[in-house]
């Protein structure tokens, strides 16, 4: 009588391996863009929450957007002065702390202080009694308001800039409100309009290593799109002035998306 066989032999073992490797290999890259994509639709889940709540203000506020003290407003700034309105946004809707982190953003750079309301730590968001968290938490703040719309304007050339009522907007289906940034108040200018690409670069290369607090620590190269620097796989993520929101490329940050109300 032949022997029952009872298990597989080296080939049916070898050919089960193989099949196993490919399907795993077919796969893989599946679902890496998968969780990329769940990553992607994070970040715009952040950013509709930071519209919503803009959204709210503006409603009390009969339209206009919350500004800066004209201290906190010139050459930058600290990042208490820098965060003033979207400080004030939150006091006034408090949403949860996690809508502030990118999962997409992997920069030290953008990891603040937590901070108390006094102002004593200009580098700190000034949000830690809002949160009821230690003021020496770290935070990494992914995001930028326009703050074309936060800056009370003084000159005459900066009338060209800054709009704090969101009326004054003809286009709000193409004005970027939020977006991915690598500075909270995302704003690159020397108060003339010829500096938007500055502020553009700021957007189309949110990924990047540096912080961009001055006009001057801007490199000269960030006045186009550098691909390596952008935060998401097809760009960055942006929420417009009439709350849609777009994953947008780093191209059409500089050639669709409009950012100072007096822009065509």
């Amino acid at each position: 009588m032949a022997r029952k066989r009872t298990g597989f032999t080296l080939i049916e073992l070898l050919v089960v391996t193989g099949i196993i490797a490919t399907l795993i290999a077919i796969l893989l890259p599946a679902m890496g863009a998968a969780r990329a994509r769940g990553r992607d639709l994070k970040c715009l889940s952040n950013l509709r929450s930071h519209a919503e709540m803009t959204t709210i203000y503006l409603n009390a506020s009969e339209d206009m957007f919350p500004t800066r003290t004209s201290g906190a407003a010139t050459g930058g700034g600290g990042v208490f002065g820098a965060f003033m309105p979207q400080r004030l946004i939150l006091r006034f809707e408090t949403r949860p702390i996690d809508i502030f982190t990118c999962p997409e953003d992997t920069a030290p750079v953008r990891d603040y202080r937590a901070g108390d309301p006094d102002g004593h730590d200009q580098n700190s968001l000034g949000i830690a009694d809002l949160y009821h968290i230690d003021s020496q938490r770290t935070i990494r703040y992914s995001y930028g308001i326009n703050n074309m719309t936060g800056i009370p304007p003084e000159t005459q050339d900066e009338v060209a800039l800054f709009n704090s009522s969101y009326t004054a907007y003809p286009q709000p289906v193409r004005t970027l409100l939020y977006a991915d940034c690598t500075w909270p108040n995302a704003r690159g200018h020397d108060k003339k309009l010829n500096d938007a690409p500055k502020l553009k670069g700021r957007v189309a290369n949110a990924g990047s290593p540096l912080r961009l607090d001055r006009l001057a620590s801007i490199p000269p190269d960030y006045d186009k799109p550098i691909a390596e620097l952008r935060r998401h796989r097809r760009g960055s993520n942006i929420i417009f002035m009439d709350s849609h929101a777009e994953l947008v490329s780093q191209q059409d940050c500089y050639d669709k998306i409009l950012y100072s109300w007096s822009e065509k």
